[in-house]
């Protein structure tokens, strides 16, 4: 759907599919093309995602701040980038390292 959507609405897409269309590519071979496309540009912002997760996490007992209070387990959720998506914490859980 998402490969339809941006095929119909999204102008860089429509040219993507024109440059295609020009090498003599059907529109079944234009559709599997743009979803690999859609794939790798999602795989690459999933692998940031993670790269700026690691980074930015910090265990429970690092000081927090000037007066050195520790992390509690409630302030730790709301720290920026500890899950730069909605799905991210749940992905990470999900996988065996």
């Amino acid at each position: 759907m998402i490969a339809v959507g941006r095929w119909r609405m999204d102008p860089k897409t429509q040219a993507y599919v024109a440059r295609k269309r020009a090498f003599g590519h059907s529109n079944p071979e234009i559709l599997r093309c743009l979803k690999r496309f859609i794939a790798r540009e999602i795989l690459y912002l999933l692998k940031d995602c993670d790269r700026v997760t690691r980074q930015s996490h910090r265990p429970l007992d690092t000081p927090k701040g000037v007066n050195g209070t520790p992390y509690t387990s409630k302030e730790s959720a709301d720290v920026p980038g500890v899950g730069c998506a909605p799905f991210a914490r749940d992905r990470r859980n999900m996988t065996t390292r």
